[in-house]
């Protein structure tokens, strides 16, 4: 009975001292992952930001999902991008969407990208795969959007 014990002390003492040196190694996963990788200071669900100018609301962007980069002053939204535009009086001009989107927070120009479509109040419709969107410093300059992409216009 007492080789038992010993035996059984012994694999326990084996098990744990194999844990503790394989466990301890001089860098973490977290450190691993982040060699490579860029990974966002932020992510959030089911977001809305606002987009201002001179405190006066120029764009409302919805997105199923948000990563804001601090360093690089960058927000990825990738899901399901609806933005709501407002002229300077703040009176709803256009709505789009988009699969994805990009606000680059220094100067709040968005590039949005993927099936991207924009309606004016209007009626005019815009089809193209990426949109920018120019946020300009004297808000009494209209808004402007710009496509490099083949884009499609239906009245």
């Amino acid at each position: 009975m007492n080789t038992e014990k010993l035996s059984y002390e012994n694999l326990i003492c084996a098990i744990i001292s194999f844990l503790l040196i394989n466990g301890c190694s001089k860098e973490s996963p977290n450190e691993e992952l982040s060699k490579g990788v860029d990974f966002p200071d932020q992510e959030s669900w089911g977001v809305t930001i606002i987009l201002t100018d001179s405190s006066i609301e120029r764009a409302r962007v919805k997105s199923g999902h948000l990563e804001k980069y601090n360093q690089k002053q960058h927000i990825l939204l990738d899901e399901n991008v609806e933005v709501d535009f407002f002229d300077k009086k703040q009176k709803h001009v256009a709505v789009l969407n988009s699969f994805k989107a990009e606000v680059d927070q220094k100067t709040n120009n968005m590039k949005a990208v993927g099936n991207v479509i924009a309606i004016s109040d209007s009626g005019i419709t815009l089809y193209t795969d990426t949109l920018y969107w120019l946020s300009l410093i004297h808000i009494s300059e209209p808004t402007r959007l710009l496509s490099i992409s083949d884009a499609r216009i239906s009245f």
